[in-house]
């Protein structure tokens, strides 16, 4: 039987990327300072797109 969802919040795909992006987050804080800007920022949006185009 397919399970119904009332809020994607609910999702299950949508919790584990919304994991995902933490664990990015607190990946970034770790990176050098020379690196904080160019490679970073394109974490950031990569990671974010995910849990957006899910939502």
């Amino acid at each position: 039987m397919e399970k119904k969802y009332n809020d994607f919040r609910y999702m299950g795909v949508r919790q584990k990327s919304f994991a995902i992006l933490i664990d990015v987050y607190n990946l970034i804080k770790k990176f050098p300072a020379d690196e904080r800007y160019a490679l970073t920022d394109k974490l950031k949006r990569a990671t974010n797109s995910l849990v957006h185009y899910i939502a």
